[in-house]
C-alpha cells in the first residue's frame, strides 16, 4: 500500500508567515470525513525527518499532516534557523486550524503528535486546545531538569562553555538587528554545538544530508528561551488522553523525570523503551514497538 499513498504539498498562515506541510492522503480511506494526525518535529527538526513515522501511519490508514515550524525547512519566517518557540506554539495551533477548515478531515477526530521539542510542544498546546482527540508525545522535552549543581558541573565541558559564549554573541547581534551568528547542531566533542555525542550523529545521519531539508545549523540564542520552556507544568491542565513514549536510558530527558511528570495527570499513560534518547527514531526494535503502541492508541481514540 505504501506506493499507493498520495502526498499533497500544503501551506497554511500562520500570524502572518506562510507555514510550508505535507498532506499523506490513505489509498483507501474509510467513507466520509478522515481523522488525521498533525505532526512536527523537536529542536530543528524538518518534516522530510518525519516521512517514515507519516508514510506508516498513512499506511494504516490516517491521513496526517506533517509541517515546518516557520524559519525551517520550506516553511517561510526570518531570520532563518532560529528557533522560536512562541512562534512554534503558533504554528501548531495554526496547523490544527488548517486541519479542521478541510472538507475530507472530521475536525473532531484530530490528534497530534511531536517528538522531543514536538513533544513539549504537543503537551502545551492539548493543555491549551480541549476539542483535540488525543496526542502521542515522544520523548518530550518536559523543562530543564537539572539541579544548579548539573548546571554549574556542565560548565566543565568546553562545547557547552563555547555554546554559552556563542549565545550570548548571538543575542548580542539580535539585539542590534545583525544577521544570527550559526553554530551547529550536531558537532564534534570540543565544538560549539547543540549536541556533541558521537552517537546523536550516527543516529541523525548528520553527514547524509543533501536530500533533506534539513541543515545542521541554528542560531544558539535559542538555548536561552528552551531554558526557561517547561512544558511539564502544564500537563495537570490537560483533559485529553496523551501517551508518552519515552527511552529508559535517555541521558537528554531522563525517564525517571518523565515518570515524575506524567504521574501528575491519570489522562496520561507512559510507555518505556530501551534505549537512548535518539534509539527510537528509526530502524530496530525500539522503533517498531514505538510505532506499534501508537497506531493501538490512535486507532483506540480516533476510531477510523
Amino acid at each position: 500500500m505504501t506506493g499507493q499513498t498520495r502526498r499533497e504539498q500544503v501551506s497554511f498562515d500562520s500570524a502572518g508567515v506562510a507555514c510550508a506541510g505535507i498532506l499523506y492522503h490513505p489509498a483507501e480511506p474509510a467513507p466520509g470525513r478522515q481523522p488525521c494526525v498533525v505532526m512536527a518535529h523537536g529542536f530543528t527538526g524538518t518534516m522530510d525527518r518525519l516521512s517514515h513515522y507519516a508514510q506508516r501511519f498513512a499506511d494504516a490508514g490516517l491521513t496526517v499532516l506533517t509541517f515546518d515550524y516557520r524559519n525551517f525547512g520550506a516553511s517561510g519566517g526570518q531570520p532563518r534557523q532560529l528557533v522560536d518557540i512562541a512562534g512554534q506554539q503558533a504554528d501548531w495551533h495554526a496547523a490544527i486550524r488548517f486541519a479542521r477548515s478541510r472538507d475530507d478531515i472530521d475536525p473532531d477526530r484530530i490528534a497530534l503528535w511531536g517528538s522531543s521539542l514536538g513533544g513539549g510542544h504537543v503537551l502545551t498546546v492539548a493543555a491549551d486546545d480541549q476539542r483535540i482527540a488525543a496526542a502521542v508525545a515522544q520523548i518530550p522535552w518536559l523543562g530543564d531538569w537539572r539541579t544548579t549543581r548539573d548546571k554549574l558541573r556542565s560548565l566543565a565541558d568546553p562545547s557547552t562553555r563555547k555554546l554559552a559564549v556563542a549565545a550570548v554573541r548571538d543575542a548580542w547581534r539580535a539585539w542590534r538587528g545583525r544577521a544570527p551568528l550559526l553554530v551547529k547542531v550536531v558537532g564534534q566533542p570540543g565544538q560549539a554545538a547543540m549536541f556533541t555525542d558521537p552517537s546523536v550523529r550516527r543516529a541523525l545521519n548528520v553527514n547524509d544530508s543533501e536530500d533533506t531539508l534539513w541543515r545542521n545549523e541554528f542560531a544558539p540564542r535559542a538555548v536561552f528561551s528552551l531554558a526557561r520552556y517547561a512544558p511539564g507544568s502544564v500537563v495537570d491542565r490537560i483533559t485529553v488522553p496523551v501517551l508518552v513514549c519515552a527511552a529508559e536510558q535517555d541521558q537528554e530527558i531522563p525517564f525517571e523525570y518523565v515518570r515524575k511528570v506524567a504521574a501528575r495527570n491519570p489522562r496520561i499513560e507512559l510507555r518505556g523503551y530501551p534505549g537512548r534518547h535518539w534509539e527510537v527514531y528509526r530502524g530496530g526494535e525500539s522503533y517498531e514497538r514505538v510505532v506499534a503502541d501508537q497506531l493501538v492508541f490512535l486507532r483506540g481514540h480516533l476510531g477510523w
